[in-house]
This record gives structure tokens, C-alpha cells and sequence, in this order.
């Protein structure tokens, strides 16, 4: 999610990404390869100017989303770590706003701007933690147990609305039994929604939207991608979403949603699920900053 060492990761990525785009042109402004230059002087004064200006001249493209992903990695070592909240007014590419969300979000303590909750719990389904992902263990919405059903025997499925403090779905350890736990939100879109989705996760997990397959996750180790981007256009009406939670390692979910702008989609969530749903695509891909520099990166 949104630990240390997978942020730096995914710095470390886009740090090679943006080195090989500025040998195709060189910036001709402020970008992520003065922020980098910056950084590795150990100049932080000067990557946190060069970062404030990579986001303010072009909230849609790569470089900001770079000097932002920077800054969340680096924000505990920045005097006013918040500034960077202030200077992007307007659209911006999703994964921008999903960024700065996550700044916003560590520096007053709730869950970022545009991610799902409260959630439904259930399970366990099934024995094994993995390998039951693959076998369709899980039940249909109508074969759940009632909502309220409360854990109290370890082979017994419950099914419980929680939220976190950060909006991230996990199975909890003390109700742990293995096999496959379900997370699921019922939603209703007021408007038509063209925008994306954003999945963090970590473990094995099958996505679910509207009662079609939308992704298979697997776990394959410490190098798993940490966001997982998905194209999606919700009809208005009433909407489910369902993760099923691999438990070994424990799977763990947060989700949120963006318009084509980059401004967070308004859903209301619902108890229950009882359908039908209404029309909706999604379809896994990269948010269009990230797609533009593999386009280039690609000649």
C-alpha cells in the first residue's frame, strides 16, 4: 500500500523511466529530472522547489506525477509538506490527484480523497488460500450469509460492515482461518461516470465489477506492482464491486475512484446487494501520463 520500501520502489521506476525520456528530449522546463538531480545532491531546497514546479506547469503530464510520487516518499523530510496541495488548481492526470490524496491523507489522518468505504466483509470460504481463488468458493451475492452475521466460530462465514482508519480492507488476524475472505461495496453513481479506478492491494485477490471478472491478482512477491489502474464508465443506478482476499499472505484492498479529470468520483455507498445493476465497462490500463511516456519510451 502505501509502506516505505514500495514507494521507493516505485520511485525507483520512475526514476529510470524519466532518465530514459530525457535522453529522447531534454526537459524544457521544470521535471523530474531536476528533482532527481536535486536529490541525489542531497539538496533537498532545490527538489522541493524543482517539484513544486513540475506539478504546477503540467498537472497532466509525467513529470508531475514523478515530483509527486517524490514528494510522498520524501514528505517527512519537507518543512510544509502540505504546499504541494495548493498548486495544482484545474485538472490533473488521475494518477496525480491519487498522489496527492495520499500526501493530504498522511498529514490529517482519514482516508484519501475519492477511496471506498465502509466495506463488507465475509468468510471464510473455502480451506485453501490460495489455490481456492482458482475454484470459485466464493458465493453469489444471494448465497452470502446476512449482513450483521457476526464471527464466532472459525469455520462458520460471517458477513460484517467494517471501516478502517484509512480505508484499506484487510483480513483481520484475530479472524484469520484461511481460505477466502470477500470484500464487497455497493454503490450508487448519481451520474454517468468516465473515469478510472485505482486498486491497491497486496496478496492474491480476484476482481469483480457488476457480476463480470475484471482482474486476477497473484501473489508473486516483494516486487508486486503496489496500484493497479483500470479504465471504467458507470451508468447512473446502483453498482457492486467484489474483491475476493487470498489469505496467505493475508490479502489486503483499498480502491478509489476518479473522473477524467482527476477530481474524485462522488458515489454514495449502500448496504446490501440486491440488484440488478446498472450498465457499466472497466477495463484494466495504464492512467494517461503513464501511458503517454511508455508511448514514448516505446519510440
Amino acid at each position: 500500500m502505501t509502506g516505505g520500501g514500495g514507494w521507493m520502489r516505485s520511485t525507483a521506476r520512475w526514476v529510470l523511466a524519466a532518465c530514459l525520456a530525457a535522453l529522447v528530449a531534454a526537459p524544457a522546463a521544470a521535471g523530474w529530472w531536476e528533482v532527481h538531480q536535486a536529490d541525489a545532491a542531497l539538496d533537498l531546497a532545490t527538489a522541493r522547489r524543482e517539484a513544486l514546479a513540475a506539478v504546477a506547469e503540467d498537472p497532466l503530464g509525467a513529470d508531475a506525477v514523478a515530483a509527486a510520487l517524490w514528494w510522498l516518499d520524501t514528505m517527512s523530510d519537507l518543512p510544509d509538506p502540505g504546499e504541494i496541495l495548493t498548486v495544482v488548481d484545474g485538472p490533473r492526470d488521475p494518477e496525480l490527484d491519487f498522489l496527492l490524496a495520499r500526501v493530504e491523507a498522511e498529514l490529517v489522518g482519514r482516508p484519501p480523497v475519492g477511496s471506498l468505504g465502509p466495506a463488507e466483509l465475509a468468510g471464510p470460504f473455502g480451506v485453501f488460500g490460495v489455490l481456492d481463488l482458482e475454484r470459485g468458493v466464493v458465493p453469489a451475492d444471494d448465497g452470502l450469509p446476512p449482513l450483521g452475521t457476526p464471527w464466532s466460530r472459525s469455520w462458520q462465514p460471517y458477513r460484517v460492515l467494517v471501516s478502517t482508519a484509512d480505508a484499506t480492507v484487510s483480513i483481520p488476524e484475530s479472524m484469520d482461518a484461511g481460505g477466502i475472505v470477500l470484500a464487497a461495496w455497493t454503490l450508487d453513481a448519481a451520474a454517468d461516470v468516465d473515469g478510472w479506478m485505482a486498486v491497491e492491494s497486496r496478496g492474491s485477490l480476484n476482481i469483480e465489477l457488476d457480476g463480470r471478472e475484471l482482474d486476477r491478482l497473484r501473489y508473486c512477491g516483494e516486487q508486486d506492482a503496489e496500484v493497479s489502474w483500470y479504465r471504467v464508465r458507470l451508468d447512473p443506478g446502483p453498482h457492486r464491486l467484489r474483491a475476493e482476499l487470498g489469505s496467505r499472505p493475508p490479502g489486503r484492498i483499498r480502491v478509489s475512484l476518479y473522473d477524467g479529470s482527476g477530481s474524485p468520483v462522488a458515489v454514495v455507498p449502500r448496504t446490501g446487494a440486491a440488484g440488478p445493476w446498472a450498465p457499466s465497462t472497466a477495463a484494466r490500463g495504464l492512467p494517461p501520463a503513464a501511458a503517454g511516456l511508455a508511448a514514448r519510451l516505446a519510440g
